[in-house]
Formats: structure tokens, C-alpha cells, sequence
């Protein structure tokens, strides 16, 4: 091993190490289960946002099946009820009544998830949260906005989802390697639009300044895993998971389940970025 690579080599180790320490005794652990529980009920919100966007820009049975398909990848069948619920209910409801639903929705439910997760940034990186009604005002734009921008990413999603699914179509079928070449093709474009969301979140949910270089590495390396982590929490709850516990998989519990375990990483993803923004190496610190 060259003198180069051993030195990235410790870098790496002490930065996973400091990470874990920090995420130890944050007791991120508990903070992940605040966030679950507020989850649960505000990601109905955050879908039902995305579909009313959907609605805007014309929705077709299409997008309804992928949505839906994506909602049994990440956490199990039994959670594409939910899915299926939220399309009844909007094939029975008028334009003003969505938006006055997805608002009321919204300022009671979505509202609550993300500020338990503003406050658990601030737990990570030491920064009291102010009092008055600026301050409040201040959180709950930003709740609102993180909300909209969650939604959006969903929205991103499917979208190039169906960008892939035009392109088979207007090749020809014999072109070889055409399959995988969309599927590779949706792939890299979905985390990029992870990395870029979450880029954001890092960087502008905390009321502290850091520099672009260390959250961009964290959101980098935050959304690998979740797309690993979703791909094995789905696959635990599409299999195991059904025949575990007397059912495991119900709806609650399967989301409840699912929003944990991402929570879980996306916290050690702020661990990350703070490690990284206080490292004494210059070029990670930025």
C-alpha cells in the first residue's frame, strides 16, 4: 500500500469512527424513532402532495402503477394500500377540495414530521433552536417547503422513470442491450435527483453555516446507502417480513418499520457532514 492510499485509508477509518461515536451518543437511535413515529402519519401527506402533482400535469394509469410499484419495493405490499387509497379518494374529490385536503393535510400532519427532523439537526450539530414567533414562522416555511420539495422529488422520479420507458419505445425492440441501457439510465438519474435533495437538506435545514464541499460528500455517500437500504428493507418486507411476527408486514408496521430504518441513515448522514465540516483535513472540511 503506497504512502498516498494508507493515508486515505486512516482518513476514512476515523472518519467512520468518529461518526459512529457521534451517532452513539447523540442517541440517534431514539431521535430515529421520534421521526418514525411523526413519519408514519405525515408520509400520507407527502404522497398525497406528489399525486395532486401528478394530477396538475395530467396522470394516467401509467404513473399510478409505478408509483405503486415503488411503494411495494420500499416497504412491502400491504403499503400499497395506502397508494391505492389516496387514488380513490382523489378520483372522488373536486380540484378545490384536493388543495383544501393536501393544505389541511399538510399543516397538520407533514408539518409535524419535519420539524422532529429540523430539531434532531439541531441535536446533531449542538445548535439551540430559537424561540419567538420569527423563529416559529421560520420552521414552519421551511416544513412546509422541505414537504413541497419531498413531494417534487417524487414527482422527478416518475418522471424520469417514464423518460426511460419512452425511449424503448421509440427504439427500436431488437437494439441489443436496450433494457438495461434505460434501467441504467433511470437509475443514475433518480440518485441524482436523491443526491441534489438531500444536498439541499443538509446544507440549508440547519440554522448553521457549512460549507458545500463536506455536505455534498455526505448527501453523496447518504443516498448510496439509501438506495441500498431501501432495496434491502424492501426485500426483508416482501419476504420475511410477511411470514415474521404474526404478520410483520401490516401497513402501519411495515411503514413504521421502513421510515426507521431510512431515518437511522439519514441521521448518520448528518452525523457524516458534521464530521466532515470539522475535519482538520482541509480538503474534506472545504
Amino acid at each position: 500500500m503506497t504512502g498516498r492510499a494508507a493515508t486515505v485509508f486512516v482518513d476514512v477509518r476515523e472518519i467512520v469512527r468518529d461518526t459512529y461515536e457521534s451517532w452513539r451518543d447523540d442517541r440517534t437511535i431514539r431521535l430515529g424513532a421520534g421521526l418514525a413515529y411523526y413519519g408514519l402519519f405525515s408520509l400520507t401527506s407527502v404522497i398525497g402532495v406528489a399525486i395532486g402533482l401528478l394530477r396538475i400535469f395530467g396522470r394516467s394509469a401509467a404513473v399510478e402503477e409505478d408509483l405503486t410499484a415503488r411503494v411495494v419495493e420500499a416497504a412491502g405490499p400491504d403499503a400499497a394500500d395506502t397508494v391505492s387509497g389516496l387514488f380513490g379518494q382523489l378520483d372522488g374529490s373536486t380540484g378545490s377540495s384536493i388543495g383544501l385536503v393536501g393544505l389541511g393535510s399538510l399543516l397538520i400532519t407533514g408539518s409535524l414530521f419535519f420539524l422532529a427532523l429540523e430539531d434532531a439537526f439541531h441535536q446533531i450539530w449542538d445548535v439551540p433552536v430559537r424561540s419567538g414567533i420569527k423563529s416559529t414562522m421560520r420552521r414552519r416555511l421551511i416544513s412546509l417547503a422541505v414537504l413541497l420539495g419531498a413531494a417534487a422529488t417524487i414527482v422527478v422520479a416518475l418522471a424520469v422513470q417514464a423518460a426511460a420507458s419512452l425511449l424503448e419505445r421509440f427504439v427500436p425492440g431488437s437494439a441489443p442491450g436496450l433494457e438495461a441501457l434505460s434501467s441504467l439510465f433511470a437509475s443514475v438519474m433518480s440518485w441524482s435527483v436523491l443526491v441534489v435533495a438531500l444536498t439541499l437538506l443538509f446544507k440549508y435545514l440547519p440554522t448553521i453555516a457549512v460549507p458545500w464541499r463536506p455536505i455534498i460528500i455526505a448527501a453523496v455517500v447518504t443516498s448510496a446507502f439509501l438506495v441500498i437500504g431501501t432495496a434491502l428493507i424492501g426485500l426483508y418486507l416482501r419476504t420475511v417480513g410477511a411470514s415474521s411476527l404474526g404478520g410483520v408486514a401490516s401497513t402501519p408496521v411495515a411503514v413504521l418499520l421502513w421510515i426507521y430504518y431510512e431515518a437511522q441513515i439519514l441521521l448518520a448522514g448528518v452525523q457524516l457532514s458534521r464530521i466532515l465540516a470539522e475535519s482538520s483535513n482541509r480538503w474534506i472540511s472545504g
